[in-house]
């Protein structure tokens, strides 16, 4: 049911009129945010405690709050606190971004529960079946700008939770979307989040919340 209503919502992206020629059309996607963490004041402590360790990007004290049996791949790679140090943090890791670059994004995508344990960001736990994860972004935010090219010029503004199809994925740094005028543009990464991406899922051990799952990937 949930899927079916966040479906409806991302459907509803709407382009607003503007009365200048000088300002930028504006889409606007429906109002679905979701952010489950919020009523639950447990989390919501631990994950602005995240937030702050993530800012001041403390290292040992990410780690402690890393489950020893975290699930950090789809392999038989290691995981707990020091498969992660050895994947994102050891001198000879080689992540694709930094590991605060990550978390940063995915502590503001909002989030999903499910039996007692939280999914970021939201759309990686509530993902519309008939659209193909692979092939869409949601970009979560008030205002993101949409350049023709990655430097170029302005063309958009996007607004609210916005389900775009991907027209090519080579790119590390932007996204390179179709907008629903059926026009091609650019937003930063840091901008949309993939339910195939990275994401994390936490619940409690004991009393202590800890990320016990993340990944990326299907």
């Amino acid at each position: 049911m949930r899927s079916s209503l966040l479906l409806l919502a991302f459907g509803l992206a709407a382009c607003e009129p503007s009365s200048s020629p000088e300002a930028l059309p504006v889409f606007t996607g429906g109002d679905a945010f979701m952010d489950d963490g919020v009523d639950n004041p447990g989390f919501a402590v631990f994950r602005d405690t995240l937030r702050s360790i993530v800012a001041r990007q403390d290292t040992l004290a990410f780690l402690s709050l890393v489950a020893d049996d975290a699930k950090l791949s789809y392999d038989e790679a290691p995981g707990g606190p020091e498969g992660l140090r050895a994947l994102w943090l050891a001198d000879d890791a080689s992540p694709p971004e930094p590991l605060w670059t990550v978390f940063d994004r995915l502590l503001s995508a909002g989030s999903v529960e499910e039996d007692g344990a939280f999914t970021i960001p939201f759309v990686a736990g509530l993902w519309p079946e008939s659209l193909d994860p692979f092939a869409h972004v949601a970009a979560v935010g008030d205002s993101t700008i949409a350049r023709r090219q990655p430097d170029g010029r302005e063309v958009a503004r996007l607004s609210g939770v916005l389900i775009l199809p991907l027209s090519d994925l080579t790119d590390a740094d932007v996204w390179n979307i179709v907008l629903p005028d059926g026009s091609e543009a650019y937003i930063p990464r840091t901008h949309a989040v993939s339910p195939v991406g990275y994401r994390a899922t936490f619940w409690q051990e004991e009393d202590d919340w800890k990320l016990q799952v993340f990944v990326d990937g299907d």
